[in-house]
């Protein structure tokens, strides 16, 4: 009796044993490490795309789901497939994809706090901007490459190529094409609180009506000097003229509006020329 009672005991333990082993037909588990390793595989993977310009959209958007979905560890890896198929399939691509290949690998970098390699893919966007052999093209690109160089390499290196940008403008042949990029370059230095480089950007135009207009409307379209100018008040502000003490006070406290952004170039940014696609929007 006991024997027997042993034996179904030890037979019910062996189909238990059974039932828990992992079969190599079963679906594979999700887990945070599993499917973090895959990911890095798919963009390790993507290498051999053929296409440089799907190979990189690939990579990045790779890069993108893995900080997205399972944090900061393995980004790093991804984006370095992204940066291997930059140098060495830069040729196949357009300027515009170069640059926002860098670009956006210094903001993936960042966002993985991965500050090294955000340096370095920061740095390296200067380097292929100041390559391209025609001044004119190099203005469509500075405003989407000062922007990442002022979150990773700091404002002074910002400054650094805006400034250096506003001879470049000379050669953009179209007076009106010239003047919103010096005006795009200056609001940039005025945001970077270097009031006399975006001064010294708008005069380049040679044309002190001009400048003085543009600094005017970048101070605001309804500050008080340019409603004066026009002789108004500023838009929805109404001051009472027989209480000049209120009227005075509600002056000092009123905030103008800001000047509408200075939008010049083509934009660089991740979420603008790769994230969701098959291929970038860079031509």
């Amino acid at each position: 009796m006991r024997k027997a009672l042993l034996s179904a005991v030890l037979a019910a333990l062996a189909v238990t044993a059974c039932a828990n082993q992992k079969r190599l037909t079963d679906p594979v588990q999700h887990s945070t490490r599993r499917s973090r390793q895959l990911m890095v595989l798919a963009a390790q993977e993507a290498r051999h795309i053929p296409d440089a310009d799907t190979r990189l959209t690939r990579q990045l958007n790779i890069a993108n789901q893995i900080l997205v979905s399972y944090g900061t560890d393995g980004v790093s890896d991804a984006l370095r497939q992204a940066t291997d198929t930059l140098n060495t399939s830069g040729p196949q691509l357009t300027g515009h994809a170069v640059l926002a290949g860098w670009v956006s690998v210094a903001q993936l970098s960042r966002a993985a706090k991965d500050q090294t390699l955000a340096t370095q893919a920061a740095t390296r966007a200067v380097t292929e901007l100041e390559r391209m052999p025609d001044p004119a093209e190099r203005c469509d690109y500075v405003m989407g490459v000062a922007e990442e160089m002022a979150h990773t390499l700091g404002p002074d290196s910002a400054i650094a190529i805006l400034e250096k940008s506003g001879n470049w403008a000379s050669s953009i042949v179209a007076d009106s094409t010239r003047r919103s990029a010096r005006l795009a370059f200056a609001s940039a230095l005025f945001n970077l609180e270097d009031y006399e480089g975006g001064a010294a950007m708008l005069r380049k135009e040679g044309d002190a009506l001009w400048s003085s207009d543009a600094m005017v409307a970048l101070a605001a379209p309804t500050t008080f000097f340019a409603a004066a100018h026009r002789g108004q008040q500023p838009v929805g502000v109404q001051f009472a003229a027989e209480a000049p003490v209120e009227a005075q006070m509600a002056r000092d406290a009123y905030a103008p509006p800001p000047a509408p952004s200075q939008a010049y170039g083509k934009s660089l940014s991740f979420d603008s020329v790769f994230e969701g696609r098959t291929s970038s929007t860079a031509k």
